[in-house]
This record gives C-alpha cells, sequence and structure tokens, in this order.
C-alpha cells in the first residue's frame, strides 16, 4: 500500500479540559497559529468552575465548545467528541500542552507516509525543553502474559494519553476509549485495543509538544 502524498490529512482535534483555563489558552493559540483549512478543533470542558468555557467562546470562535453541566471523565468526554468528528486523523490532545512550530503539519505528514499505522504518539517535552517519556515498549505485567501478547504488531506497546494521533477509522472500530476509566489508564488500554485489531503504533519525533503534566 502507497500514500497519496497529493493532499494534507485533514485532522479533528480534540481537548478535554477540566479547569486549565490559561493552560488551555496557550494551547488553543498554539493550534490557531498552525492550523489548515481542513482542520477542527473540539473542546469539552468538563464542568470547570474557572472560566474556562467562557474564555474559549470569546477568544476561539472557530472552536467548538461542548460545555458539559458534569465531569464526564477523560475517556467519556473523548469518546463524546470523536462523535462529532469529520476528519481522516484524530489528534486526542491534553489541555496542558503547546503544540511547537510545525507540529500539526509533522503530524498529519507521519500519518499519510505511514498508511499501515493506527494510531501514533507525537514528541513530548517539558517546558524546560528537555525530554519527556511518550511511548512504552512493554505493558505492566507484561511478562506474565507473553502467550496473549506476542503476536501483536509493532514494537510500541502503547502511548501516553497527552498526544494521540489516530486514524478517526481505527478509533471507531475499536470503540473509542473504554468508559469504564474515569482518569488514568485509558491510554494503555486503548494502545492494546488498537494492536489487537490488527494496527501498529507509530512514534512522530519530528512532531513535537511542550506537556506540562499533572495539569
Amino acid at each position: 500500500m502507497t500514500a497519496d502524498t497529493s493532499r494534507r490529512l485533514s485532522l479533528s482535534i480534540i481537548i478535554v479540559s477540566y479547569n486549565t483555563k490559561a493552560l488551555l489558552q496557550q494551547c488553543l493559540a498554539s493550534i490557531e497559529a498552525q492550523r489548515g483549512p481542513g482542520d477542527e478543533v473540539i473542546v469539552v470542558d468538563n464542568a470547570s468552575v474557572d472560566g474556562s468555557a467562557a474564555m474559549v467562546r470569546q477568544r476561539f470562535a472557530d472552536v467548538r465548545l461542548v460545555a458539559s453541566d458534569e465531569n464526564l471523565g477523560f475517556a467519556r468526554a473523548n469518546n463524546q467528541a470523536l462523535a462529532m468528528t469529520s476528519s481522516e486523523l484524530v489528534w486526542l490532545l491534553n489541555p496542558d500542552t503547546r503544540l511547537e512550530p510545525g507540529a500539526l503539519a509533522a503530524a498529519a505528514a507521519f500519518m499519510q507516509r505511514h498508511p499501515a499505522v493506527g494510531m501514533a504518539g507525537t514528541a513530548l517535552i517539558n517546558p524546560n525543553g528537555s525530554a519527556q517519556p511518550s511511548v512504552e515498549y512493554r505493558y505492566p505485567g507484561q511478562r506474565c502474559a507473553r502467550s496473549l501478547l506476542g503476536d501483536l504488531p509493532g514494537e510500541i506497546a502503547w502511548i501516553l494519553g497527552a498526544s494521540i494521533v489516530a486514524r478517526r477509522r481505527v478509533l471507531q472500530a475499536v470503540g473509542g476509549f473504554d468508559e469504564h476509566y474515569f482518569l488514568y489508564g485509558e491510554d494503555l488500554d486503548l494502545g492494546l485495543a488498537v494492536r489487537k485489531a490488527g494496527w501498529p503504533i507509530g512514534f512522530i519525533k519530528e512532531s513535537v509538544v511542550t506537556h506540562h503534566g499533572g495539569e
């Protein structure tokens, strides 16, 4: 299979936010500076009380805002936004991130060059510029389940949920995130589901994202 490089793949960028107004504003500004005409941004605000939703309405008119009246959790909120997307690629992005220049185009180009990859992580750096781990090559307890995990495609086991670029049809095929997870662990579970469905996971080193972490 060869990739069609005659056009850039469009992206639907999903951000689930909870009381991260200042960081969310920086994140959206970094996206706005480099998004293409076919890209869309969806913010699900999980009942923040810091004015996050109002900030998005006032400063980012092109962003589709879902202002929830309850905290849906990470998995459920992302799935709600996934159902609203229309682009070929979906970028699941934390609000405490900032796209470095060229990150968006590099992510789209990688997925276009590697049509067999179902999902990929980007390079993550700390605010001071030091490297932050973004991909893992083993599952916790993997040595105890070798017979179940030995034939999965690719070398990467899972990627950090702060920055995930995936094909929309792949996320739809595996049902998105498992909503039994409220927060934490759902990224590991998603990586396993994607690989079980026959898709390897990639790493986009050219797409760099600053991640504050824990916000």
